[in-house]
């Protein structure tokens, strides 16, 4: 749809120095725009005051503002051209010249700005002290103007009648976002769309990064016609607010696809420091992060180091879509890192939501809390546990979550749980080693991103709940054999037994399933429909009685770990009946809330007002003689037209027998409708009692799902976890038989030993998927063999590293066709992967795996800088190595590709020597290092047995000649590691693969071959030199 736009003004560049004030209006004081209103006569009408917000945007606030330039237009006037309606949009010539000179001496002279840019000053109104504009608003203009001045930072969403409307700046935005028209409505610029679609809109505007605030209609037409009221405009108030992470609806709302990855869970992060130094080189942080689908609640607390790695990994893992800071107390270092994040790491057609809160120290964060809490024992006794600088950032989010109605949130730090950096049951891997393996897709990630990822491979789960903790399962592997083991006991069962009819039919159930976790967090905050919480409850039966029938079918043969998620199913929903019971089929799909409750006693309000409207509709039918007898009927039945009830139809040939006191309601060509006075004031008595029972029922119904969640909202939450659980372990079973893992060996086997890494036929998971689905090749599997007590370190140079590792036939490879790299990539990411899955119970790409319980993965690979944040490509490479070196254990896998490219050689090669040595003579773990500099190989003599060199192989079909048909000459790659170093890098032939010009690459040859010749000669020299002194 092409939007359209009336009463456009031309669009003038207006200079940086502009005020922005409101969302609605850019204007100038109202004592230089006074001259400009008396000398034009549109503008002389009634004075309205309008109050305003006066935002000033740090991008747009310099120290001093002054107009440069006459010819300039003030924004404010270029606003009012487009908003205010005119007669006559064309302005006289008196009226430019007077907006000519206000623009040329008007100027305001501000404070220096805050150290955080990015924190909005609230600047008092009293410095243009605008209060009055001859404007002529309308009562409803005059509402939208109150509100906008109450609520700046939000995007309005106004409840008119039957539709939402969004006013001046607000459309224009939502118009662009919404590809909506926007249009002329008096004195603003509007759209508007219908009721029902509300939530269909919403999910697109914040999805944007906005954050939107719908404004209803606090009274009714008929409450309203009753009242003292009742000729002054409705009444309006905000009711709700929404963000990205707060829109807790369910997804299939009208169709549209979620605004997120369903399968990545909503997150608001919330960070605190407790200290810092001076210089930030050492901080204390706390994090404290809500997950607002399923209500879950961690923390974690640590002291980071200056480029803040810690912070750095754990957001890669959380993957939040918002982030709330204080608006003070924060260091540079951190906020440099969290800014970086938000623009940069995550960037793939994402939209992190960054916002300030209140900052709060620990004092008056326990103090706010205990008020706040003063009647729940529970979370004061956990309050009293937790680290101060947690205790800031509760304090800090209750005040944030309580816009959005979501305070009950911070309930749930009853069940808090600590993240755990450092557990000793997870395996640790920090956010380059995630983002490396391209383990999970980031928020938003579609394409070839989305489809590379290892979750993208695994994801075959059943539920979107399921799909949300398998994520996390690859995000924290298990570091403990015994957990390990009783996972791979539950996939192997299922494995076995993949064909059986009782599990099939539960899995064909599991994919019918709604989000359950979603739909229990929406009746937490009471926000959920009858018609999906009547849904929630007959799944869950369902499910309890699918339970059941799966333990009685397997009864021991279940291995323990699967008995116990099938008992803890079946035990947690029995509850679910006892709720399903109370509500009525009929109404729930009807949507009829007052007829909602089979026990209507319950609800003794509701049960009056409903007694009440019954005693009206039957005074209503005892007038139906009485009327009859009027205009001389016989029998009379009250007639319904577009949902105006009660009316009296008559004839026109029986018009003249209606007496004068009644009231004419409609009329057409052969009768007209009336309402009798006692009719009608029954009939207006009768509005009232449904509108005053509808709210009635309304606040029955929020009561209902306050009981559910005060009496049994742990209780479902184990259930819904439990199935989740059950769900990611076929799904893994699933896996290994379409992938393949099963046909190629069984599950890997842990040892007690520390550093034993033996993988047999190992695969790449990903390029394997894709290499079978496009039939362009076959995978080339390789062996990777390392024991801390033999061969520890493997150094892999040679031929450049490519991304696959695949056998193509060699009459296909040519100069000019084929694989252009070797494979050494591909190979170090294939054995991180493969760890990674065998350590969350998975089966594996591989014959044969056996390998010891790793505490922790480090992978250093590829090159990028941070320019925005004054790091270089060899700064951030030295960064990566240097926190690697310091977190490095004996039950480590380190993984390290071309370290030491930032700089020059010697230092590059020195710096990989130094290192390298350091990992395999002082840390003494498992290591895989890629590297072109010939000194590094020099460590296989050093430390013989531990260190070996490997090389992936390659043919050469043509090898040296002597003219120009040298470059014809094909390098065909065999993808196999092979022992020994590789005695040349072909970066020659790569070059000619990539296209360079034949005349360059000639010329690098002979070059390459001249420097090859000297380096010989002074290294036969040194050999000689050698000699002789020993000789000596």
């Amino acid at each position: 749809m092409k939007r359209r736009w009336l009463g456009d003004s031309p669009k003038n560049t207006s200079n940086n120095d502009q005020l922005k004030i409101s969302k609605f209006f850019h204007a100038i004081p109202n004592t230089e725009l006074s001259n400009i209103v008396g000398s034009n006569k549109h503008l002389t009408s009634l004075k309205v005051g309008i109050p305003f917000s006066i935002n000033v945007l740090q991008n747009d606030l310099p120290y001093t503002t002054a107009r440069t330039s006459p010819n300039v237009l003030s924004s404010g006037i270029q606003k009012l051209q487009k908003f205010i309606h005119l007669d006559d949009h064309n302005l006289g010539e008196d009226f430019q010249e007077n907006i000519e000179i206000t623009a040329k001496h008007s100027s305001h002279v501000f404070p220096s700005p805050s150290a955080h840019q990015n924190v909005p000053k609230a600047i008092s109104s009293s410095l243009l002290n605008p209060k009055e504009l001859s404007l002529k608003l309308t009562p409803l203009e005059q509402q939208i103007v109150e509100l906008k001045e109450e609520n700046p930072e939000l995007l309005l969403v106004v409840e008119c009648g039957y539709k939402f409307q969004l006013f001046g700046e607000d459309a224009d935005k939502a118009g662009i976002i919404l590809n909506m028209v926007t249009y002329k409505k008096n004195n603003f610029l509007c759209c508007s769309f219908p009721f029902h679609r509300l939530l269909v809109y919403v999910k697109k505007l914040v999805s944007h990064g906005c954050k939107v605030g719908i404004v209803r209609q606090k009274e009714t037409t008929a409450l309203k016609s009753v009242s003292d009221s009742k000729h002054t405009p409705f009444k309006r108030e905000l009711d709700t607010v929404y963000t990205k992470a707060t829109l807790i609806v369910d997804d299939d709302c009208d169709g549209i696809v979620d605004v997120q990855n369903t399968d990545i869970p909503l997150c608001i992060v919330f960070v605190e420091e407790a200290y810092a130094k001076t210089d930030g080189t050492v901080a204390q942080i706390g994090i404290l992060a809500f997950f607002t689908q399923d209500s879950t609640v961690i923390f974690d607390h640590f002291q980071d180091d200056y480029p803040r790695t810690r912070l750095d990994s754990l957001l890669t893992h959380l993957q939040p879509a918002e982030i709330v800071l204080p608006d003070r107390g924060i260091t540079n270092q951190t906020l440099d890192l969290i800014n970086q994040f938000v623009l940069h790491k995550m960037s793939y057609k994402d939209c992190i939501r960054m916002e300030y809160a209140l900052h709060f120290d620990w004092a008056s964060a326990s103090e706010m809390l205990s008020k706040v809490y003063c009647d729940d024992l529970d979370v004061l006794d956990k309050l009293k546990n937790l680290p101060p600088v947690i205790c800031c950032c509760i304090a800090m989010a209750y005040g944030h979550l309580k816009q959005f109605k979501l305070e009950k949130l911070v309930n749930m730090i009853k069940e808090l749980k600590p993240y755990e950096s450092v557990d000793d049951n997870i395996l640790q891997m920090d956010g380059n080693c995630v983002r490396n393996l391209n383990l999970v897709p980031f928020i938003n990630e579609t394409g070839p991103r989305l489809v590379s990822s290892v979750f993208h491979i695994l994801n075959q789960t059943r539920t979107r709940f399921g799909a949300r903790l398998l994520r996390s399962w690859l995000l924290r592997p298990l570091a403990s054999r015994y957990l390990i083991e009783s996972r791979q006991e539950a996939v192997e069962f299922f494995v076995d037994h993949y064909n059986d009819t009782e599990l099939v039919s539960f899995k064909k159930f599991l994919k019918c399933l709604p989000d359950l976790e979603k739909q229990l967090t929406a009746v937490l905050h009471s926000i959920l429909s009858p018609k999906k919480v009547y849904g929630m409850f007959k799944s869950w039966e369902q499910l309890e009685m699918l339970c059941v029938k799966l333990r009685s079918h397997y009864g021991k043969v279940f291995p323990l770990s699967i008995a116990r998620l099938i008992d803890l199913a079946a035990d947690s929903l029995k509850l679910a009946s006892y709720y399903a019971e109370q509500l009525n089929p009929a109404a729930v799909s009807s949507g009829d809330k007052t007829q909602l409750f089979y026990h209507a006693k319950d609800y003794p309000e509701m049960k009056m007002l409903i007694e009440k409207i019954q005693q009206r509709e039957s005074q209503l039918q005892a007038l139906k003689p009485t009327i009859c007898k009027t205009i001389g009927l016989q029998k009379l039945n009250y007639v319904t037209i577009s949902g105006d009830e009660y009316l009296i139809e008559v004839k026109n040939a029986l018009i003249r027998a209606v007496p004068e006191s009644w009231i004419k309601i409609s009329a057409t060509k052969h009768c007209c409708r009336f309402r009798s006075p006692e009719v009608q004031q029954l009939f207006g008595e009768l509005c009232c009692l449904k509108e005053l029972l509808q709210k009635a029922a309304d606040e029955a119904w929020l009561q209902f799902q306050i009981q559910v969640s005060t009496t049994s909202y742990s209780t479902f939450k184990r259930a819904n976890n439990a199935i989740a659980t059950l769900d990611c372990l076929i799904a893994l079973s699933d896996v290994a038989k379409s992938e393949n893992f099963v046909s190629l060996g069984i599950r890997p086997t842990f040892v007690e030993e520390a550093g034993i890494l033996n993988i047999s036929q190992g695969r790449h998971p990903v390029v394997s998927r894709v290499l079978q689905q496009t039939s362009i090749a076959e995978y080339v599997p390789n062996d990777t063999k390392l024991n801390v007590d033999n061969v520890r370190c493997m150094i892999i140079t040679g031929i450049i590293c490519f991304a696959f590792h695949i056998i193509i036939p060699i009459f296909i490879i040519n100069p000019h066709i084929g694989p252009n790299m070797g494979g050494k990539t591909c190979l170090l990411s294939q054995v991180g992967i493969i760890v990674v899955l065998a350590q969350i119970g998975s089966f594996v790409p591989a014959v044969r795996a056996t390998l010891s319980v790793f505490k922790s993965i480090f992978m250093r690979m590829g090159l990028h800088d941070e320019i925005h944040a004054g790091r270089s490509t060899f700064f951030i490479e030295m960064m990566e190595t240097s926190a690697i070196l310091k977190s490095c254990t004996s039950r480590s896998l380190v993984i390290i590709d071309e370290l030491g490219r930032g700089t020059g050689t010697h230092d590059g090669s020195a710096i990989a020597y130094a290192a390298l040595k350091y990992i395999v003579k002082q840390i003494q773990c498992i290591t895989l290092f890629v590297t072109h500099y010939p000194v590094i190989v020099q460590l296989e003599n050093e430390f013989p047995g531990h260190v070996a060199n490997f090389h992936m192989n390659y043919f050469l079909e043509s090898e040296v000649a002597d003219n120009a048909e040298c470059d014809n000459e094909a390098l065909i790659f065999l993808y196999t590691l092979t022992p020994g170093n590789c005695p040349r890098s072909f970066g020659l032939h790569v070059a000619r693969l990539a296209g360079i010009q034949s005349l360059i690459t000639n010329r690098a040859k002979l070059k390459s071959e001249s420097f090859f010749t000297e380096a010989e000669s002074q290294r036969f020299q040194i050999t000689e030199l050698k000699h002789i002194l020993q000789k000596s």
